[in-house]
């Protein structure tokens, strides 16, 4: 196998983990008899819009096939007991990813992605965006500056020439990772987000941090959403207002005042533009002032 083919099945992996931990687990862990229909209808939803997203290979269909395929006989099992028994076991399989597991299998995929990364001759935008994801889930600042400068060289070699839709699915990607990358690299070094892609999951007041709101460099510091919009139209990416309602966040910032005034000012433009003189027939003003020759009758 190619050194970047094995570079993708641990980016896979990194995704897979993170979909068992965060997606997957919490549904199942919780799940009783009685909801077993719910839970197959929403792990079909996941397994298309991830393959509509074109990260896994067709390894992550066959998970997600024998993970509903089981459900499906647990809600077919007639035998109560039996049933229960098969559920309890299907939620010890999902619950063995833990935190402390999740944080080795990624220390375990960095260590290889170190080895594998040299080996490659002439790394694609799609080896560099693999090594910046799986670099983005270390703790450490070397882990992030190293996810930056990986990050860095897959947004560089995107091709916005080429109208592949695969080509342009994985531009999307990198772009979005950049932003994240980025983000993070200027929090490290006590500097603002630029792109406004990581939010507090915590409360900290010490450092000024609030649940659900962007990441501050320093407490007190105040983000200007125009400068933050400004920065992902010309990376090319979604805009604030956008990314969350998709993550589900309430507005973080307001406009500036000066975006305000702009809004205003084009209200006002298009209200004037609905007004027709009756003197000289053209629009934005009214008769009374018009200094136009009379429109001909």
């Amino acid at each position: 196998m190619l050194h970047n083919e094995l570079l993708k099945e641990l980016f896979e992996a990194d995704q897979w983990d993170r979909l068992v931990r965060f997606e997957i687990q919490p549904q199942i862990v919780n799940l009783g008899i009685k909801n077993i229909s719910d839970a197959v209808l929403l792990f079909k939803q996941i397994r298309h819009a991830k393959k509509e997203e074109g990260i896994f290979s067709p390894d992550f269909d066959k998970k997600m096939d024998l993970l509903i395929g089981n459900l499906n006989k647990i809600l077919n099992e007639k035998n109560l007991p039996d049933a229960e028994k098969r559920l309890k076991e299907l939620k010890m399989e999902f619950g063995l990813l833990d935190d402390e597991k999740l944080n080795s299998n990624d220390a375990n995929r960095r260590n290889a992605v170190a080895q594998l990364m040299p080996m490659i001759f002439s790394p694609t935008n799609g080896d560099y965006y693999h090594a910046a994801v799986i670099y983005n889930h270390g703790n450490s600042r070397d882990d992030c500056d190293l996810a930056y400068q990986y990050a860095s060289k897959a947004k560089d070699l995107i091709n916005e020439h080429d109208i592949r839709s695969s080509v342009r699915l994985l531009g999307k990607k990198i772009k979005e990772e950049y932003a994240f990358v980025y983000d993070r690299y200027q929090l490290n070094q006590d500097k603002p987000q630029k792109y406004g892609s990581t939010y507090a999951g915590k409360q900290d007041d010490n450092k000024g941090w609030e649940i659900g709101k962007l990441v501050p460099p320093s407490k007190g510091y105040v983000y200007d959403r125009d400068a933050i919009d400004d920065a992902r139209k010309e990376l090319g990416i979604k805009s604030l207002d956008q990314q969350e309602i998709d993550w589900g966040i309430k507005p973080t910032l307001k406009p500036s005042k000066s975006k305000e005034n702009t809004d205003e000012k084009k209200v006002e433009k298009n209200q004037s533009q609905l007004i027709i003189c009756k003197n000289c027939g053209e629009s934005g003003h009214f008769a009374g002032v018009c200094i136009r020759p009379s429109k001909p009758k």
